[in-house]
């Protein structure tokens, strides 16, 4: 696995707070501890917001719980920017069940798929109103599919886990994701000019 120099500098950090206390840390466990801060560190806001929120307690464990999981697998020089984009989307999905829910989306045996179609409304009308891109709208989307799929992949709706209690029809269907954007290049015919050239040699 490829070193990073953020990863060598928390590495460091790690082990030389470890060796304060006389206690060995292992490579394992600095990844995990990596992992663990990358979402405790997360901006938990909506983009389209300028104030901080704070996620759900349950959203923020499963979040934590899926990079933990999730970092070592990383390859390249900056293995956490992916994360930290799928981070985001999750924050727009706190950020939605803040806005739709009394209670705030804070227990999760409340929430079902009414929640997740106010979710993809709330995405259109941001994209409609300029404040998210085409694009980041498909990704984010597909994002808070992937990761509220690998929580679940985990075990965390189990009896005692974070998740527990969290309703089926909570997730993000294929259909529910919005179609890639068109390549405003693509399908546009060849000025007449051009086409009289070509065809002419």
């Amino acid at each position: 696995m490829t070193r990073t120099p953020a990863a060598d500098a928390d590495a460091v950090i790690i082990s030389e707070a470890a060796a304060n206390y006389d206690v060995h840390i292992s490579q394992a466990q600095i990844e995990r501890w990596r992992g663990r801060t990358i979402c405790l560190t997360a901006q938990w806001a909506d983009p389209a917001r300028t104030t901080r929120t704070s996620p759900q307690p349950w959203l923020r464990e499963a979040t934590q719980a899926w990079a933990v999981d999730d970092l070592p697998r990383r390859r390249g020089l900056n293995p956490t920017g992916t994360m930290q984009r799928r981070i985001n989307a999750i924050a727009r999905l706190s950020e939605s069940l803040r806005t739709n829910r009394s209670d705030d989306g804070v227990p999760p045996r409340l929430l079902g798929r009414d929640d997740i179609i106010f979710f993809l409304t709330r995405m259109r009308f941001l994209q409609e109103k300029g404040e998210i891109s085409p694009s980041r709208h498909v990704e984010d989307t597909r994002a808070v599919r992937r990761l509220l799929a690998r929580m679940r992949t985990l075990e965390l709706a189990q009896a005692g886990q974070v998740l527990h209690g969290l309703q089926d029809d909570f997730c993000l269907r294929e259909e529910d994701i919005p179609d890639d954007p068109e390549d405003s290049e693509a399908g546009r015919d060849l000025p007449v000019e051009v086409m009289r050239q070509l065809c002419e040699h």
